[in-house]
């Protein structure tokens, strides 16, 4: 069985406005997912140098590569950065996790319940995080977890795909966007030179 981190590292961080604190966008590099809900109705940010707009309820993702700037305040966004350890600590051969963030940079209006129950979650989890009670960490990764297969669904249903069937193909198939995943998400190690 695949280690989880524990309480004091589990592996993710929440910012932005989840409870009326506003907490300010971590700077970590390197092997951070993030997932970003924006509040407000219009906010203007960068992506890897292209300005963008998103719109109240609207998802983004971003691989650890990605450079992103808004101009919003921790007010009108909030995001949970996620480390590609525990992403794969958490995946299973027919849910991987890391393929959730293979379709970064694209930006996704998932609907206010999809916000409203990500915001819920980000709380739950950030009031967990450095919690010493038995179970929180395990319970932390849990909600995580379900947000992301939670975001995974609301994605594939928007898009009017259902989502492939395990058995479809092998199992040891590899698909050029799972080697680009995994490119995107191991880039800093250096045994893949």
């Amino acid at each position: 069985m695949k280690e989880l981190t524990g309480a004091a590292q589990p592996g993710y961080r929440v910012y932005g406005n989840i409870d009326g604190a506003d907490r300010e966008r971590p700077e970590l590099s390197g092997r951070y997912c993030e997932l970003i809900c924006f509040c407000t109705n219009i906010s203007q940010f960068t992506l890897n140098g292209t300005i963008y707009t998103a719109y109240q309820n609207d998802v983004l993702l971003l691989s650890p590569s990605d450079m992103f700037e808004s101009t919003a305040s921790e007010s009108d966004i909030f995001g949970i950065m996620i480390s590609n350890d525990l992403l794969l600590a958490l995946s299973t051969p027919r849910t991987d996790f890391t393929q959730i963030f293979a379709e970064a940079r694209k930006i996704e209006n998932c609907g206010a319940a999809f916000t409203e129950k990500a915001a819920a979650v980000a709380r739950r989890i950030n009031d967990m995080r450095g919690s010493e009670n038995f179970g929180d960490d395990i319970l932390s990764v849990t909600e995580l977890a379900k947000l992301l297969i939670d975001l995974y669904r609301t994605r594939r249903k928007a898009d009017g795909k259902k989502s492939k069937r395990p058995g479809r193909r092998p199992e040891n198939a590899i698909t050029a966007q799972s080697v680009m995943a995994y490119i995107d998400l191991n880039y800093t190690d250096p045994q893949l030179a």
